[in-house]
């Protein structure tokens, strides 16, 4: 989606393509990228036309840093990094050294990058990435999130999959070494915000889902919980000044801060979805997208106004250029383009894919979960479909799909607390499960993990 009037009103953008999009950059006004499932795209018209930069890709990309207009980094599954040298019409693969899943790319200027995965991956280049050399993080949590506010001071938080121990690894050397602030935590970190060298927020949940904040005021030496008195966890934390702040997380929660951190207060919203990414434009003016839902604020977060989405696709990033300019990303290829505010939206009939090319079983968002989550296929011909989970020792424990189905995507929703009929009364564990797509002769199968 595409706004110019800081989201008064939204046009449907056509991405040309199916693959989930999970994040978005932009440099100036005109030229932004997307990353995404298979796909790496570029505007240099504002969001009005987008084109693939990549051919080949058989990775999915978690995130992407643009550096200048030529120059910039896209990182995802299995060690995948790509560089673009002319500003996104050649990609070329960098060599990682790792198989495991890179999350988040960081660049201090244009020489010093960070990138930081899975197993306490992270990676640095001094030489604008031709070269990357692995750090020793300390650690083999799954690293989430990185902020850097200035060439040598950064912090990177995590999150372990296993045993629900959360991480915040610190560096005051443009991340050549990193020192353990926090280790064992029983809190899941998902984003870290810093408002200036000393003042950081991090956030996330405990082993009983309820939302953590944890704040610094001396430049992530030392943690605080902030007493929050929230019950459902946290996913992103953004400020507009060294006051103002916003938190949103699941069940449609949204958090408040006008004193720097120190008292969050809930807003009350009649939202029910997973908010999972706020931007603002100035101090007034915010957006928050969530799984079927675009909120926003003119007034600094007091009160948000439930824009009309058109799209039945789960919205996953949100980005502006200016008070106006905005784009959405989220899944089949979503790309929605604001040019008044959000408030009215205008689809673009040639985004709705309707007949895919080819048969496709999408990794599931969130993941891990609690309790639900979101599992996206897409078939190219009519065929008798099943989708089912098993628990590692290969026990069905839910059939999600079990029927005749026309060409299409489709979304369906594993939620542990409403398994299909006959199922309710299973009770999952925490772990690793899988899920298996079988659509003719089209066989697939993925992991994901359930925390409790």
């Amino acid at each position: 989606m595409h706004t110019t009037d800081g989201g008064t009103n939204w046009f449907n953008q056509n991405s040309n393509t199916l693959h989930n999009l999970w994040s978005i950059s932009f440099l100036d006004r005109n030229n932004g990228w997307i990353v995404g499932s298979l796909e790496i795209l570029k505007t240099t018209d504002g969001g009005t036309n987008w084109f693939s930069q990549i051919k080949g890709n058989k990775k999915s990309l978690k995130a992407v840093s643009m550096i200048t207009n030529n120059i910039g980094f896209a990182v995802g599954d299995s060690g995948t990094i790509l560089k673009t040298s002319n500003g996104g019409n050649l990609w070329e693969t960098q060599l990682s050294n790792t198989n495991y899943s890179l999350n988040d790319v960081s660049f201090i200027n244009t020489d010093i990058g960070i990138v930081a995965g899975e197993n306490g991956v992270i990676l640095k280049t001094t030489d604008a990435g031709a070269n990357w050399l692995s750090q020793s993080s300390g650690t083999t949590s799954s690293l989430t999130s990185a902020y850097f506010t200035d060439a040598d001071h950064g912090v990177v938080v995590g999150r372990n999959l296993n045993n629900y121990k959360g991480i915040i690894l610190r560096t005051t050397d443009g991340g050549t070494s990193w020192n353990t602030q926090l280790s064992d935590i029983n809190e899941n970190l998902n984003s870290v915000f810093f408002i200036d060298q000393n003042n950081g927020i991090t956030v996330g949940t405990n082993p009983i889902y309820k939302g953590v904040v944890l704040r610094t005021s001396d430049g992530g030496l030392t943690w605080i919980p902030q007493n929050m008195g929230v019950t459902n966890e946290l996913l992103d934390v953004t400020f507009t000044n060294m006051n103002h702040g916003i938190i949103v997380g699941v069940n449609g929660t949204i958090l408040i801060t006008t004193n720097g951190g120190a008292t969050w207060t809930i807003q009350l919203t009649s939202i029910t979805d997973r908010l999972i990414e706020v931007t603002f434009t100035d101090s007034a003016n915010g957006i928050v997208v969530g799984y079927n839902t675009i909120l926003k604020t003119e007034d600094g977060g007091i009160t948000w106004i439930p824009q009309e989405v058109i799209t039945s696709n789960l919205l996953y990033s949100v980005s502006f250029t200016d008070v106006n300019n905005g784009w959405i990303v989220g899944a089949r290829g979503t790309i929605l383009h604001t040019t008044n505010g959000g408030v009215t939206f205008i689809e673009d009939e040639e985004n709705n894919f309707t007949q895919p090319n080819d048969f496709l079983l999408q990794q599931n968002y969130p993941n891990p979960f609690n309790p639900s989550t979101s599992i996206q296929y897409a078939i190219s011909s009519a065929q008798f479909v099943t989708l089912k989970v098993y628990d590692l020792l290969g026990r069905e424990v839910a059939t999600l799909v079990n029927e005749e189905k026309l060409a299409g995507t489709y979304n369906v929703e594993f939620r542990m607390q409403n398994l299909p009929t006959g199922q309710a009364g299973l009770e999952l564990s925490s772990g690793i499960y899988f899920y298996k797509l079988q659509a003719g002769d089209f066989v697939e199968t993925k992991k994901m993990i359930l925390l409790k």
